[in-house]
C-alpha cells in the first residue's frame, strides 16, 4: 500500500514537472511569435530613363512614402511595413514634368521587388518572396 502512494506520488510530481516545461515552452513560443520583429517590403526603384527624377510616391495600404531628386542611373531602396498582405502603386513625376504610373503589385512582409523606371514605363521584378 505504501509503495503504491509513493509511486502515485511520483507519477504526479512527474505530471506536474511535465507541464510546468510544456506549459513555459508555449509560452516562450507565445511571446517570440508576438515579439519578433517583422520583415518590411522593399522596394528598390532604379531610374533607367533619359531623366531626372523629381519624385516617387509609393501609395501602400498603410501609407505614402516618398523618394525625391533621383538622377538618372541612381537607385534606392524604399521599404514599408505591410501587416499583412497589401499591395502598392508607384507614381514617378519626372523633372519636366511627365508622369508613369505602375500597376498594383500584390506585397507582403519580407517582400522584396526592383522596379525598373523607364522614360514611358515602370517594369517590375520580383526579387525575394520569402517571409521570414
Amino acid at each position: 500500500m505504501r509503495k503504491a502512494r509513493i509511486e502515485m506520488k511520483r507519477w504526479k510530481l512527474v505530471l506536474v514537472i511535465s507541464f510546468s516545461l510544456a506549459a513555459g515552452f508555449m509560452g516562450g513560443l507565445v511571446s517570440w511569435l508576438a515579439l519578433r520583429p517583422i520583415p518590411p517590403v522593399t522596394v528598390v526603384v532604379s531610374n533607367r530613363s533619359e531623366k531626372s527624377i523629381a519624385s516617387i510616391r509609393l501609395e501602400h495600404e498603410r501609407g505614402i512614402e516618398i523618394v525625391e531628386n533621383l538622377a538618372g542611373g541612381e537607385t534606392r531602396a524604399i521599404r514599408f511595413t505591410a501587416g499583412g498582405e497589401t499591395s502598392y502603386t508607384l507614381r514617378v513625376r519626372f523633372a519636366d514634368g511627365s508622369e508613369v504610373v505602375s500597376n498594383p503589385q500584390y506585397a507582403e512582409s519580407g517582400y522584396a521587388f526592383i522596379e525598373t523606371i523607364s522614360d514611358s514605363r515602370i517594369k517590375t521584378d520580383e526579387i525575394s518572396l520569402s517571409r521570414y
